[in-house]
């Protein structure tokens, strides 16, 4: 039977299926609600016309790298470019790890640090955030040098649940782990503060970032890593050649080329996110979580219920099973989709107190 053929490690292992995005309201997928300006559609259309689609893409990426170097102020050669910052985890994952090679990773934080690993043959550690969701620095520390990871992942802000570390916290655990230490900073735009300069004074640090949150291109699949000159070179042994289309990289370098506009987006999308975690306050039963993100992680007894109750009528929010069950998350959206999100909300708990 064609079943032998597979892999025993792996009998177990489920795979990661994308929720269908079929609802008139989609606050599940921590997506940007902005698309991109008329101007901007129009300067994009207009140079992909222009492209030699019978060729392959640039394999470096020479003028996209440049142009993102220049907005995270650092140098092009420290730059990778991948097919969305998932590619990339499954990349430095394949160039650093031997089968049987362990990761370390924070419990809840973004599955696919532990997927890839997996899929790879590594063992998976998880240390699990305190009950309010911080990590005890010292005693990770502690953890991690006693399990003697190759790597260790972990998103900053933290998805799901939109807390931070702070940086002198994040330097204390890079020079004390004999690991190499990946920081996830796909929503660093919405908490202010990088650690990115940091890949010059510490070889065992890599950056990852993406354009699918503040730049508002999920649907292009861009994402960067940044590290120092030795893990760079080690890295690229992993990256396959012209890994990221012509369509992509052309729309990127227009959004890229106007910073301002970026940066106008990552104040209305804060400015959104902030409506709906001051909103929260107005729901007694609902727990809110404080955020440095676009989304807002809640906690709710009868979950399920609400999920469904907001599912039929046109809403997506993102709930949880296992250690976050009773939780769900819930991306910003336009100030239409939000208002329409809290009348539901209201709605819904006036029928619970009616019943």
């Amino acid at each position: 039977m064609i079943n032998n053929l597979f892999r025993e490690d792996l009998k177990e292992f489920k795979a990661y299926v994308p929720v269908l995005n079929d609802k008139k309201v989609i606050l599940n997928a921590n997506e940007s609600f902005l698309n991109l300006s008329d101007n901007l559609m129009d300067e994009a259309l207009d140079r992909i016309k222009d492209a030699s689609f019978n060729r392959y893409p640039d394999g470096c990426l020479d003028n996209l790298t440049k142009l993102y170097s220049d907005f995270v102020k650092v140098s092009k050669n420290n730059v990778m470019v991948g097919n969305g910052s998932d590619e990339l985890i499954s990349i430095i994952i394949y160039a650093l790890l031997n089968e049987n090679d362990s990761i370390v990773t924070l419990s809840p934080d973004f599955s696919m640090y532990k997927n890839y690993a997996l899929v790879k043959g590594a063992k998976v550690l998880e240390y699990k955030l305190d009950y309010k969701f911080n990590l005890d620095m010292d005693r990770f520390i502690e953890f991690i040098n006693e399990n003697k990871p190759k790597l260790v992942f972990l998103s900053n802000p933290n998805n799901p649940t939109g807390n931070i570390i702070e940086e002198n916290q994040l330097i204390k655990l890079i020079e004390k782990v004999n690991s190499i230490v990946v920081i996830d900073e796909a929503y660093v735009e919405f908490y202010g503060k990088s650690i990115i300069e940091k890949i010059y004074e510490y070889d065992n640090l890599i950056v990852l970032r993406t354009s699918s949150k503040a730049l508002g291109l999920a649907g292009l699949r861009l994402g960067f890593l940044i590290t120092g000159d030795i893990l760079y070179k080690e890295v690229l042994k992993a990256k396959p050649p012209y890994n990221v289309n012509k369509i992509s990289s052309t729309v990127g370098e227009v959004v890229l080329e106007n910073p301002e506009i970026i940066k106008d987006n990552i104040n209305k999308i804060i400015e959104s996110k902030l409506y709906i975690e001051n909103n929260f306050k107005n729901f007694p039963k609902i727990k809110s979580y404080k955020s440095y993100t676009n989304f807002v992680l809640i906690k709710y007894e009868h979950i399920e219920a609400l999920y469904k109750y907001l599912s039929e009528r046109d809403i997506s929010i993102r709930i949880f099973n296992g250690e976050l069950q009773g939780f769900a998350r819930i991306s910003s959206g336009t100030l239409e989709e939000n208002n329409m999100l809290l009348k539901t909300l209201k709605s819904y708990f006036k029928e619970m107190d009616n019943d």
